[in-house]
C-alpha cells in the first residue's frame, strides 16, 4: 500500500508533468526597460515560492495562498501581477515581496503568468510561470 503522502507526490509530479510546469524554484532572466537619463535600476524576478512550503506550484481547487516573490531591486511600489492583475503587495525587502492568492485564481488547472511591476519607475519584470496542476481523479 503506498502512503498518501508518497502517493499525493507522486500524483503531484505526474499532474506537472502533463502541464508542462516545474516543480522548484524557477528562474528567469528580467528586467524591462527604463527611461529618462542616467542608468536606472530594474527590478528582476528570480523565484517563486508558496508559504509554508516554499514550492513553485499548487494543486487546482486548494485554499488561497501567499505567494513569495524573489528577486532583485524591488521597491515599495513594486506590485506583483497575476495574470496581468494587480494583487495587494507587501513588501519586504529590495530582495522579496509577497501577495496573497485566492482560492478562485488557482480554481482550474493551467499556468499564471507572474510579473512585477513597479508603479513608480512604469517597469515590469519579465514574466515567470506558476504551474497550477490537477490531481487525477481516483477510479
Amino acid at each position: 500500500m503506498v502512503g498518501r503522502i508518497q502517493m499525493f507526490g507522486l500524483v503531484l509530479v505526474i499532474g506537472m508533468a502533463l502541464c508542462g510546469c516545474s516543480s522548484g524554484n524557477v528562474s528567469s532572466g528580467g528586467g524591462g526597460t527604463g527611461g529618462g537619463t542616467g542608468a536606472a535600476v530594474l527590478a528582476k524576478l528570480g523565484t517563486l515560492g508558496v508559504t509554508p512550503s516554499g514550492g513553485s506550484w499548487v494543486v487546482a481547487g486548494e485554499g488561497g495562498f501567499t505567494l513569495l516573490a524573489g528577486g532583485t531591486g524591488f521597491t515599495s511600489t513594486s506590485v506583483v501581477q497575476w495574470n496581468g492583475t494587480a494583487l495587494t503587495t507587501q513588501f519586504g525587502t529590495s530582495t522579496d515581496i509577497n501577495a496573497p492568492v485566492t482560492a478562485a485564481m488557482i480554481a482550474q488547472p493551467g499556468t499564471a503568468s507572474i510579473t512585477v511591476h513597479d508603479t513608480a519607475a512604469g517597469t515590469t519584470t519579465s514574466a515567470l510561470s506558476f504551474g497550477i496542476a490537477s490531481l487525477p481523479q481516483p477510479p
